[in-house]
């Protein structure tokens, strides 16, 4: 029992601490490094990045072309990033961009025939992926976690939404 006292005593004491070691902070940036590092040398065969992977996979899976910020959003990047990752896949020819019927200012990308061969192959290594990572989750642990990253998540985006503007940064209505 005395055991159990010292370690209660530890936690508090953690608690306490300005980044305690088990900060989900610490442990979320920990996880993305550890699963870049796994994709990073699954992909290596096939010299593309992961961002390059998450995009060709969305489109793999669309049922129609899409707006490089409908890519964005599902795949939780910044429009600059997503204009950056479709350019170097349409130079690689994986991707091919039609202009918008409705506005002509906006285009959509879709794989192309080379694109849709190596994002099936690609499917096949992603699915392996997620099988290796939920390894020794119980279907209820991985709904949990699901459920947790996503509160997780709304919590980051609350608070990115609610940040005071920066010190000396004009507004866009300012001239």
């Amino acid at each position: 029992m005395q055991g159990f006292g010292l370690l209660q005593q530890r936690l508090q004491a953690a608690r306490r601490l300005a980044l305690p070691p088990d900060s989900l902070a610490l442990l979320v940036g920990a996880i993305r490094r550890r699963l870049k590092q796994v994709v990073w040398r699954r992909l290596g065969p096939f010299r593309l990045t992961p961002p390059q992977l998450g995009f060709l996979l969305v489109l793999f899976d669309s049922e129609a072309p899409l707006a490089p910020a409908e890519l964005a959003r599902r795949l939780y990047t910044d429009d600059p990033t997503a204009s950056r990752v479709v350019r170097r896949l349409v130079a690689k020819q994986l991707l091919r961009q039609a202009q918008d019927p409705d506005d002509r200012r906006r285009f959509h990308v879709a794989l192309t025939a080379r694109g849709q061969a190596l994002a099936a192959e690609l499917a096949e290594v992603s699915r392996g992926l997620q099988v290796e990572l939920e390894q020794g989750f119980s279907q209820a642990e991985l709904a949990g976690l699901r459920a947790g990253l996503g509160k997780l998540m709304a919590n980051l985006d609350r608070m990115e939404a609610d940040k005071p503007q920066k010190r000396g940064a004009r507004s866009r209505s300012a001239p």
